[in-house]
């Protein structure tokens, strides 16, 4: 057997189908959401770390870099412009540990306009799962 027919079948298992269909469907929400957030001036990385902020907050960059499953230095980086923009503010801890960072009131009132537009856009997009398969997608996360 030829190594493309073998590699086809491979990609014609339901797993992998699975897969293609999860990460087609990523990638559309990702843009659909992406596109609505822009124009209210808030990227998806701005709006995670305001999400996180606001619900868990305050945060370390790790903590918000673990959470949001992007690297320390690219949310060192956002938090650095956030602050500039008055979003954040950093809470200094005892020293030699690394601060934690907390929404301003400018930061809690930009999320609180915009997460309600962003949750019926999500809503409009992304239909009710089956508990069994929320778990599974839950684990998924866990073991990676």
């Amino acid at each position: 057997m030829k190594i493309k027919d073998k590699l086809n079948r491979l990609n014609q298992k339901d797993e992998v189908i699975a897969w293609k269909t999860i990460m087609s469907a990523h990638g559309a929400t990702y843009r659909k959401l992406e596109k609505n957030l822009n124009e209210v001036e808030c990227g998806i990385p701005r709006f995670r770390i305001l999400y996180f902020l606001y619900f868990e907050g305050p945060l370390r960059p790790m903590e918000i870099a673990e959470k949001s499953s992007a690297s320390r230095p690219n949310i060192t980086t956002f938090l650095k412009r956030m602050k500039i923009d008055k979003l954040v503010i950093e809470q200094k801890l005892k020293e030699g540990k690394r601060p934690k960072y907390k929404l301003t009131k400018k930061g809690e009132k930009m999320f609180e306009k915009i997460f309600p537009e962003h949750i019926k856009k999500v809503s409009s997009i992304v239909k009710p799962m089956p508990s069994e398969l929320l778990d599974y997608l839950t684990n998924l996360k866990i073991r990676a």
